[in-house]
């Protein structure tokens, strides 16, 4: 059937565009190659380096009919099933991506039939062909809601409660009931009928949303000369992940049947997860009651076909990444396939069924994997000590190199400080002397820099001398200039006093002419004006002589005060000059004291 019977066969399954993402024109994200076996999914038509292919064993595209995909699936099952061996089929994907479509499909409708309803056709078909001589056929309809079992298939009013139960063949299902059919349409009629009772809901990505797994199983009992052979076949309908902002938010309701949903999808994706790196550690197959069912799928003896379907809308392009990343996951898991046949005679003959002997052959053959797995182990670690050893080796080879290199170099050294310790006498007088030299030296220098100071010092003290003299003779030439605008401010100010007694002795002369004037009386008018024209000259005389006496002292007085803006501005000057010559004094007797 195919190359590796013992490896999960993976296929993808892409559908078309509904009619809510064809109405917004949703953009494509995921492209399908039938020929090629190839997905390639592009998660953001913005940035770069967001575009993956995965490869599969089938692939499959929108067009894609339910017989392509029944052919690569399940057809090679169903002669599987017949020899005994155990066969499981389940569909795992996002919500309202197909799979419901994909596993049961129409099934008032031959072309639009999903693989379940094929199946039951091709079984028939088969055992109907003569290659058996008797044959037997039950089913049963297991549906696991918010982690509750019920039976789809009881007709009575009162179900019995299912229990998962441990034994010798794997998990089963105690009080689930078992119908027998005779033929493909009673046993569709039961599948239909069954269907009728599933759970639905409607949720924003999809109107008839399966709110519940379910798991589809026909057991074939099989008799052929002394042989019988007892297969099951599993066809399993897994409810889709969603999330809340994507599905809508929903009732009290719908919010428990997401949380039990997404619960159990994530325990199926750890088991993935841990079989995909060899089952090592716990395999969570308990964590979870669809787990529990699937565990001869995963890793057990059956032989087992996972379906992952996809959503072609860039709106899903992260869950649809998700799904493509755990179905590459799913390719690494490797079941070990059983057949269970057993031999009517065994009692008679003494020997072992064929069943048992293929259980214990599986066994050894399991062991003897086990053990190449350990030996190839070994093998690596062997190698890589070997190489860790040669790796170790030439590490000590430079070693050794460096350690002759060292010791070479230390005779050297020991040869250097012998000659050190012989010519260390000779060097300690030879650094005596010098120190001496040195010495002398530097008390020289500081002799030589105090003399220099204390002949700056006296430089600066001539200089201060010959600055207090020029600041002496200064004062002396203010203090004369000072004097003789003294003497000519006391000269201006006797002519003004001799202004004024001129100025008193003409109004004297005048009160008098007055007094005459009037003694006289008998005076005529011309001599009157006269004598009047007279004394206005007169009086202007002393007017202009008593008016250029003011301006002369005025003219002094303002003299004055230069010469005494003058004086004080040398004045200043002069202690300005004998503070300058105080602080070089200073500091040239610092340096010289520091010196």
């Amino acid at each position: 059937m195919m190359e590796d019977d013992t490896r999960v066969r993976v296929v993808c399954r892409v559908r078309p565009m509904n009619e809510r993402e064809t109405r917004t024109d949703a953009v494509p994200a995921v492209t399908a190659s039938t020929t090629g076996k190839t997905v390639r999914l592009v998660r953001d038509i913005v940035s770069t380096g967001r575009e993956n292919e995965f490869a599969f064993d089938h692939v499959f595209c929108p067009r894609s009919t339910q017989r392509e995909v029944f052919d690569a699936t399940l057809s090679p099952l169903i002669a599987e099933v017949i020899k005994g061996y155990e066969a499981t089929v389940f569909a795992y994907g996002q919500t309202g991506t197909g799979k419901t479509h994909t596993m049961e499909g129409q099934l008032t409708e031959p072309a639009g039939r999903g693989v379940i309803p094929r199946a039951v056709d091709a079984l028939f078909t088969q055992l109907a062909s003569g290659q058996v001589q008797e044959y037997e056929v039950v089913c049963s309809y297991l549906e696991i809601y918010n982690e509750e079992l019920a039976d789809l298939l009881y007709s009575g009013t009162a179900p019995p409660k299912i229990v998962l139960q441990e034994s010798t063949e794997g998990v089963k299902c105690a009080g689930l009931s078992e119908v027998g059919v005779t033929g493909s349409e009673a046993l569709l009629q039961l599948m239909t009928r069954a269907s009728e009772r599933r759970r639905i809901g409607t949720t924003k990505m999809n109107h008839r949303s399966s709110r519940s797994h379910c798991v589809f199983t026909v057991k074939i009992r099989c008799k052929q000369s002394d042989w019988v052979t007892e297969g099951k076949l599993h066809m399993v309908d897994l409810a889709g992940s969603e999330g809340v902002r994507s599905a809508g938010g929903g009732d009290v309701e719908r919010g428990r049947e997401r949380k039990n949903i997404n619960q159990s999808l994530l325990t199926l994706k750890r088991v993935i997860s841990t079989l995909k790196e060899g089952g090592c550690g716990r395999v969570p197959y308990r964590d979870s009651k669809l787990t529990r069912l699937l565990q001869q799928a995963l890793g057990g003896r059956s032989k087992t076909v996972v379906i992952f379907t996809l959503s072609p809308s860039m709106c899903s392009a992260e869950e649809s990444f998700n799904t493509l990343k755990y179905a590459q996951e799913a390719q690494a898991i490797k079941n070990k396939p059983v057949a269970s046949v057993r031999c009517l005679s065994r009692a008679n003959s003494g020997g072992e069924g064929v069943g048992e002997l293929q259980a214990k052959l599986a066994w050894t053959k399991t062991q003897l994997e086990e053990c190449a797995k350990q030996l190839k182990t070994k093998e690596q670690e062997l190698r890589v000590e070997m190489e860790r050893n040669a790796q170790l080796e030439k590490e000590n080879g430079g070693l050794r190199v460096a350690l002759q290199h060292a010791q070479h170099q230390g005779q050297q050294l020991r040869a250097a400080a012998a000659a050190v310790l012989d010519r260390l006498p000779q060097d300690e007088a030879a650094m005596a002397g010098a120190f001496s030299d040195l010495l002398l030296a530097q008390v020289s220098g500081v002799t030589k820099h105090s003399e220099d100071g204390f002949s700056k010092v006296s430089s600066t003290f001539q200089s201060l001398s010959r600055s207090a003299e020029s600041v002496a003779a200064a004062k002396a030439q203010a203090q004369q200039h000072l004097d003789q605008e003294r003497a000519e401010l006391s000269a201006a100010l006797g002519l003004r006093a001799q202004a004024a007694e001129v100025a008193a002795g003409d109004a004297q002369r005048l009160v008098e002419m007055g007094e005459g004037l009037e003694q006289l009386g008998a005076t005529t008018l011309d001599e009157l004006e006269q004598v009047h024209s007279e004394l206005q000259c007169q009086h202007a005389a002393a007017s202009t002589s008593h008016q250029a006496a003011v301006a002369a002292v005025e003219a002094a007085a303002a003299r004055a005060q230069e010469l005494t803006r003058a004086t004080a501005q040398a004045h200043s000057a002069a202690l300005d000059a004998i503070a300058g010559s105080k602080r070089t004094a200073e500091a040239a007797g610092a340096a010289a004291a520091a010196a």
